[in-house]
């Protein structure tokens, strides 16, 4: 049993109207103090990656849920299964994107 059409335009819906909430208040968060050197936009580029880091991490875990929402009620239709284990992977990888990310920012301003 698949969901129905409506349900996932409305959560998509939701889902990007928060994204479009969210982005300006992430940076306006992020940016606790005016920037006046290098080590502010440091600080500032790190609280934007805590803060985008986080609701990937939660997005993840909310698509994760939905993916096993269809497994269970995919009712042995292979083409379900199949959209079912795309999306677990999808979020696995955006995960392992979030922490390559985090990683990253991390190495680049060890440098500086």
């Amino acid at each position: 049993m698949a969901l129905p059409v409506s349900l996932v335009r409305q959560f998509r819906r939701v889902l990007w109207t928060t994204v479009a909430w969210l982005s300006p208040t992430v940076v306006v968060f992020a940016a606790t103090a005016p920037i006046s050197n290098y080590s502010d936009l440091i600080r500032v580029i790190n609280n934007v990656s805590k803060w985008l880091y986080g609701i990937l991490l939660a997005l993840a875990a909310l698509f994760v849920i939905l993916a096993a929402y269809r497994f269970l009620n995919a009712a042995g239709d292979p083409k379900a299964l199949e959209t079912a284990k795309r999306q677990i992977l999808y979020a696995i990888i955006a995960v392992v994107v979030a922490m390559l990310s985090k990683t990253l920012i991390g190495l680049v301003s060890s440098f500086f």
